[in-house]
């Protein structure tokens, strides 16, 4: 741990299946200060032997999600609402737009998918949320400006009439 110095104090980290802020690594163990405020205490031979996530050293944050719409979408809304929505990202200057990716991806059981990815590129988790919101809140816009709805996990059922008396 010493050695590598894959985490310094203040950083936030993910040993294991625990996450917390590191506060002191010594000589013999780390003691990390859990999402829930306890403190964990680790043998630095145990820390050596985990895999070790920093979460603190992120260079950007990435955005991916899938906008589902109902089937009554046509081909035409759906190549506009894309085209419209991969401009929206653009439009925002703390994306990178060399990352953006917008695309009608699958024809799912309930719902046409939109795929939409980009990349913010200050990793503040803070400001990357008000980013994701702002954006999301635009694509709503839109959807509901083109006519639009999402989808939500739906079936129909055909029902066959049962034949007539004979």
């Amino acid at each position: 741990v010493a050695v590598d110095q894959p985490f310094r104090v203040g950083e936030t980290v993910k040993i294991g299946a625990n996450t917390g802020t590191v506060e002191d690594i010594g000589l013999r163990s780390t003691r990390i200060r859990l999402t829930d405020r306890s403190l964990m205490t680790v043998p630095n031979k145990m820390v050596a032997s985990e895999t070790i996530t920093n979460l603190s050293r992120f260079s950007q944050r990435r955005s991916e999600q899938v906008l589902g719409l109902t089937y009554d979408a046509k081909p035409e809304q759906l190549s506009g609402l894309t085209e419209e929505i991969r401009q929206l990202i653009l439009r925002e200057a703390e994306v990178d737009p060399a990352s953006v990716m917008v695309y009608f991806r699958d024809l799912n059981a309930s719902s046409l998918d939109l795929w939409v990815v980009y990349m913010a590129r200050d990793p503040d988790l803070q400001q990357f949320m008000r980013l994701r919101q702002r954006l999301n809140l635009e694509f709503m816009r839109a959807v509901e400006t083109r006519g639009l709805a999402f989808a939500f996990p739906t079936q129909t059922l055909h029902i066959a009439s049962a034949p007539g008396p004979r």
